[in-house]
């Protein structure tokens, strides 16, 4: 995918998602049942938010309000379908625990949460799990946020904290992301804008599109069969070392380090380099089994 589409997937997420939720109930386009649930919870500073769901699209945002809302919208070909997902909820000492059993075998069904969370509302932790469906965190303030998916793509933007993304099949779209995050998927491409703090992230098989903020710490990104491709912040120094394990893949600098009049010091071999750019600083690790590896630079320094 070109860098101008994955552009226009970050900048539209919100309508994609809205537009989502909105037809969910449209099943191959044949006379459907919805059924809507709307909850309202008080949760204190600190809390924990919990989604555990077999099939749903799952969205968590910000709006102004003092209580956290929980819109659920369950779709089906006819009314019997719709009682085959069972939706509870359980607000203890401990935060708010939601979850979404479907019967097994009946894939005729389709289902959106939508959680709002107060603006001043800072949580403990905030965990999502669904086996089927695309999840999407928007602004929320939490000490850690546990993502984790089968099936479906994963979308994050304004987000500060210990982050954790697990998928089996799905991409990782993120925007103004920082913190600690730790990125396992098995296959899906992720693309990021904006990525800050300590970065890892392990990809089976995809490509890697990483555009670093300013406050990136540490990034160390690695794939199996896939593209990797960085670009840092202007002036930075870092210490990089990359490696392309395949035979027929390289390392590539665009444009090169000394037309750019970049200064450096180390090794670079084709397949493998180690070395100090602008005296060092920032380290960087990029490791591809089967693919090109390419750092975007500038004249006047490293630049997104």
């Amino acid at each position: 995918m070109t860098h101008s589409k994955y552009l226009l997937l970050i900048l539209f997420s919100t309508v994609l998602v809205s537009a989502k939720t909105c037809t969910t109930a449209e099943i191959q386009n044949e006379p459907h049942a919805v059924k809507s649930i709307s909850k309202e919870f008080k949760i204190v500073t600190d809390g924990r938010i919990s989604v555990d769901t077999h099939v749903g699209n799952i969205v968590v945002q910000l709006y102004k309000g003092d209580s956290v809302k929980v819109s659920v919208t369950i779709a089906a070909k006819n009314e019997n379908q719709l009682g085959t997902f069972i939706f509870e909820t359980h607000n203890g000492n401990n935060g708010l625990k939601i979850t979404g059993r479907r019967e097994e075998g009946n894939t005729e069904i389709s289902v959106s949460i939508v959680i709002s969370v107060p603006y001043h509302l800072k949580l403990g932790e905030l965990s999502l799990l669904t086996e089927t469906g695309d999840m999407t965190v928007y602004g929320v303030k939490s000490d850690s946020i546990l993502l984790r998916s089968n099936t479906g793509d994963t979308w994050l933007r304004g987000i500060s904290s210990d982050t954790k993304v697990k998928s089996t099949a799905g991409g990782l779209y993120m925007s103004q992301v920082s913190g600690r995050l730790d990125v396992a998927l098995q296959a899906g491409d992720i693309f990021a804008t904006d990525l800050s703090g300590d970065v890892s992230a392990n990809v089976g098989a995809g490509d890697e599109d990483i555009h670093l903020g300013p406050g990136i710490q540490r990034a160390t990104l690695t794939t199996g069969a896939g593209e990797i491709h960085i670009a840092l912040p202007q002036g930075i120094g870092v210490d990089l070392n990359a490696k392309a394990e395949g035979k027929l893949h390289r390392i590539f600098f665009m444009p090169s380090l000394s037309s750019a009049g970049i200064p450096f010091r180390g090794m670079m071999r084709g397949r493998n380099v180690e070395i100090r750019i602008n005296g060092g600083g920032v380290r960087i690790s990029a490791m591809s089994r089967w693919g090109n590896i390419f750092f975007e630079l500038k004249s006047n320094g490293l630049s997104r």
